[in-house]
Parts: C-alpha cells; structure tokens; sequence
C-alpha cells in the first residue's frame, strides 16, 4: 500500500530497499534520495549514501535468508547451505538477483547466525526506543 500511496502522491517519503523499487525508479515514477547502505548501489550509482548525505553512522540493508527449525541435524544444514550458496553462483540466479538491486553473499549458517545475532537486538532496540507498540 505504501508503494501505491507514494506513486500516487498521497505520501512524499518511503523507504524500501532497491529491488523494491527500482521499477519504479527505472520507469520514472520515483526519484531516490539517498541510500542506507555503506556503499552505493550497483544499480544507481548516482545516488549518494546516507553517510554521503552528512548522516553518518546510519546504516539499515535489506537481507534475505533460509532458515530451518531449531534442532535441524548439522549434516543437512550443511547439505542445505552448500546447495544454496551453489544456487546462488548459477550465473542465471546471480545475474536476476543483481539486475533487480540484490547483492549475492552467500556463505556459512555460521555467519549467517552472527548476522541475527547482531540484527535483532539492533532492530529491537530501535522499536522500544520508538514507542512503537502492536495495537
């Protein structure tokens, strides 16, 4: 609804990530101001980052991962990881992720696991300190 809102002007601000958007961007319906990643994006160069823009020590990316149910024997993580990160070497697979924003990373359960661990408590901090609350 967000999207639909922007475009149609009922909203002037939204942030998203870049696959999101980029459609739109590409067709001329939005204009990025910045993005929140520590580096550019591959698709839109021209855009500045955040911390570019004088807001330093901002950073918010959009991630995807696969997980499994806790307790998942460590033999078929690993299965699973490895064909993963095989997937996502398949030039067709890496090339549709990066024409649509995506960076590929791939890589072990183990840093992905470090990734959650430093991510909810960021992302949860970042809540109570708004006073959001569930109504």
């Amino acid at each position: 609804q967000a999207m639909t809102d922007l475009v149609g002007g009922q909203i002037d601000l939204y942030m998203s990530s870049v696959p999101t958007l980029l459609g739109q961007v590409r067709n001329g319906k939005l204009k990025v101001i910045a993005i929140t990643s520590a580096k550019r994006s591959p698709q839109l160069p021209d855009v500045p980052t955040l911390a570019e823009s004088g807001y330093k020590g901002f950073e918010a990316v959009t991630w995807f991962g696969i997980l499994a149910p806790a307790g998942t024997p460590a033999p078929v993580v690993a299965q699973l990881n490895k064909a993963i990160n095989v997937a996502l070497q398949q030039p067709d697979v890496a090339d549709k992720l990066r024409s649509e924003g995506g960076d590929v990373l791939g890589g072990t359960a183990e840093q992905f696991s470090q990734l959650l661990r430093a991510e909810v408590p960021r992302w949860a901090k970042i809540v109570k300190d708004s006073g959001a609350s569930l109504d």
